[in-house]
């Protein structure tokens, strides 16, 4: 009997249970963030469950991974409800802050403004608005005065208190005044001066708005484009582009190896080549948390699409995301770039086998076939919330895509060469730059006229979150039936 059970014990294999894990990570704190106002309530329930299966369902092998599962969702919700809590901790509000402190991100600068991150204790932070034109940059010790302010919420229902809290911002300052102390040179310091330097030789060979949309393709980032333009990319489907998302950080990867190639190396070593670089560029620009995201996830599905190991890679995407939510649970909630980044990597990684043995592989065409089914994975799992966050769907995002997606990887290579050459050969950075900026324009030209077409985007009422879980619930469920259908197709 015991080597029966031992035989059934093993038909669960270990990656199942780090799955399992994972994504009751995942549940648990989705449920805490949405769901659920009493966490003793919820995680009682959830205990007299793991009770239930534990007496009454022991000797059954799966059993074990709905317990764990059950554990890893209560752990989930706790990490999110001490997250909450540390929200609230907010001791300083109301005083007079007045002492020497450090700007530990890169100044934000907007049109009027800009927006400089200091440290307030050890773990809370203050956003600090000061004039544009004011010369500060990372690193700098200032001496600050000001009286520290809870940040408020914004009318259009936009929760800017908790987007600045999953930053570790809990204070604004108010009648602020500085006064520059030092410069504190650093490793990450001269990084960030060395992408401002590529940013500059790009400026300098690509007029506005296209070397706003070649910055933010390079080194991503909508905050260079204007009003207008950005909300032409919201209305078309296509701030993906510059997003620091896990595609542009595939695209580096890419050239990467095959420079590494080029080069002479093994194509082990390109790898590695490869990873050294998109930690430069996550370093460039800061080190966000969407960046250090992008990184993850980025590489992940460049090692899936290039091995065929689809099934490998969902397992290690679904972990990646649960661990991120384990140091910063307010990220599900709170910030919209891991919710797409994650659900539009996991959309391709999932769906696209499908696609790609019924369609890509019969219909070649030039890479449009493959470009066109890429984006409809991600837009199939990433649309719902679209929806809920913005109350808009593009009708005409497909057809952008197609048009745009491309030539995306070309304009990053001239724009990369005008970048890089720029302070050493300039004659070569306008060409490249020249190369970049008629392809900029066709880019720039096909977002705008879609964007003004009335039919190509409709308003949408208030999605409940009620609607948006039984979608992804149908679409499981679909792809599970779709999956052990056509498994043995499937590679």
């Amino acid at each position: 009997m015991n080597g029966i059970l031992h035989k059934k014990e093993r038909l669960v294999h270990p990656s199942v249970f780090f799955l399992f894990g994972a994504c009751g990570i995942i549940a648990g704190v989705f449920s805490r963030s949405y769901l659920i106002g009493d966490l003793f309530f919820f995680s009682s329930i959830l205990v007299i469950m793991v009770l239930i299966v534990l007496f009454a369902l022991w000797r059954i092998p799966l059993s074990r991974v709905i317990v764990l599962f059950i554990i890893c969702t209560i752990f989930g919700a706790v990490q999110m409800d001490h997250a909450l809590q540390r929200t609230d901790h907010t001791v300083f509000a109301g005083q007079h802050f007045e002492r020497e402190t450090i700007i530990v991100k890169e100044p934000v600068i907007k049109e009027r403004y800009q927006n400089i991150i200091v440290e307030i204790d050890d773990d809370q932070r203050a956003l600090v608005r000061v004039d544009r034109y004011e010369n500060i940059a990372y690193g700098d010790r200032i001496a600050l005065s000001c009286i520290l302010e809870t940040p408020q919420n914004r009318d259009n229902g936009f929760d800017y208190r908790m987007y600045l809290a999953k930053s570790s911002i809990n204070y604004q300052c108010a009648d602020t005044t500085i006064n520059f102390i030092a410069h504190e040179e650093s490793l990450y310091g001269r990084v960030i001066a060395l992408r401002q330097t590529m940013e500059t030789n790009v400026n300098s060979v690509i007029v506005a708005p296209q070397a706003a949309l070649a910055n933010g393709l390079l080194f991503g980032g909508d905050d260079r484009l204007s009003e207008e333009l950005q909300n032409a990319f919201s209305l078309t489907g296509m701030t993906h582009i510059v997003a620091v998302s896990g595609y542009n950080v595939t695209i580096i990867a890419q050239y990467l190896i095959i420079v590494g190639i080029a080069l002479g190396l093994w194509r082990r070593q390109a790898l590695w080549l490869s990873l050294a670089g998109i930690f430069l560029f996550v370093a460039m620009i800061g080190f966000p948390s969407s960046g250090v995201r992008a990184a993850i996830m980025g590489m992940l599905l460049l090692f899936a699409l290039r091995s065929g190991r689809m099934g490998e890679a969902q397992n290690a995407i679904v972990i990646a995301g649960a661990s991120m939510l384990l140091f910063n649970p307010l990220l599900l909630r709170y910030d919209i770039g891991f919710q797409l980044s994650f659900l539009a990597t996991l959309g391709i990684i999932l769906l696209f086998p499908l696609f790609d043995h019924f369609f890509v592989k019969r219909v070649r065409a030039l890479g449009i076939t493959e470009i066109l089914f890429l984006t409809l994975c991600a837009q199939i799992f990433v649309v719902p919330i679209i929806i809920y966050n913005f109350h808009i769907i593009s009708f005409i995002s497909l057809l952008v895509n197609v048009l745009i997606l491309p030539i995306i990887p070309i304009t990053m290579l001239f724009v990369f060469i005008a970048a890089v050459v720029g302070s050493i050969f300039v004659p070569l950075a306008m060409v490249a730059g020249w190369f970049a900026h008629t392809l900029l324009s066709y880019e720039v030209a096909i977002i705008s006229f879609f964007a003004q077409q009335e039919w190509s985007y409709r308003q949408i009422e208030a999605l409940s979150i009620f609607s948006v879980i039984l979608y992804y619930i149908l679409l499981i469920a679909i792809l599970i039936y779709l999956r052990k259908r056509y498994v043995t197709a499937l590679p």
